[in-house]
């Protein structure tokens, strides 16, 4: 396996991760457009589903390739394969990454709301213990 993150030509690997996811949602959307243009909704989608269930195998199939005592010996020729392999991998986490900053970032952005217009009360603690003053001292 190769460590470092660029292919042979030096070419950013996540460079060719959004090309490949690029030219990926091109060649779906373009292979099925047909259907949409003539009204069928339903099997524009399911094309759709189907380019994306014939990635997935091919993805697996690549990976098992990869993993195959014989991939050593195709030196140049499993190249490329790898190199695709690992672009697709590579989009598949940066699009997980993205997706769980979007998710979080108006909880962020609404927490340092409340931080700034009200420093003493935590809307966390209010919203799951139900008390305000959830860490305050108690007097004896």
């Amino acid at each position: 396996r190769r460590s470092c993150t660029c292919c042979c030509s030096g070419v950013p690997l996540l460079l060719i991760a959004l090309s490949v996811l690029v030219l990926d949602v091109a060649e779906a959307t373009l292979g099925v457009w047909r259907f949409y243009q003539i009204g069928w909704s339903r099997a524009f989608v399911g094309g759709l589903v189907l380019k994306w269930c014939m990635v997935c195998l091919l993805l697996h199939i690549a990976e098992g390739s990869v993993r195959s005592r014989f991939f050593p010996a195709l030196r140049c020729l499993g190249a490329p394969l790898d190199l695709w392999l690992h672009a697709h991998r590579m989009a598949r986490d940066v699009l997980t990454s993205w997706l769980i900053l979007a998710a979080l970032t108006p909880v962020v952005l609404l927490n340092m709301l409340n931080d700034c217009l009200c420093p003493g009360l935590s809307l966390h603690h209010l919203l799951i213990y139900r008390n305000p003053n959830h860490l305050a001292r108690q007097e004896a």
